[in-house]
């Protein structure tokens, strides 16, 4: 059965933080900005990330409703 996977955007040295996404397959993500990539979360558990933040309820609705929820990093304001 497919569980939801988390994937981050991050350039090849590792760095460069990106979007987070959270989706059933790495296939229905839209493409990576530039110089980034998707990879795996691998330690990721819906259960345990919902239970320390409620708020992402509605992110796990948007992506097993839409096959994918994308969300941007914080802003460096």
């Amino acid at each position: 059965m497919a569980r939801l996977q988390k994937f981050i955007e991050q350039g090849a040295d590792g760095v460069e933080p990106g979007r987070t996404a959270y989706a059933f397959i790495q296939d229905k993500l839209p493409p990576p900005d530039e110089n980034l990539e998707w990879k795996a979360v691998p330690s990721f558990n819906a259960a345990d990330e919902v239970m320390r933040d409620p708020g992402l309820k509605e992110l796990f609705m948007k992506a097993i409703e839409d096959g994918y929820a994308i969300v941007a990093p914080p802003s460096a304001d």
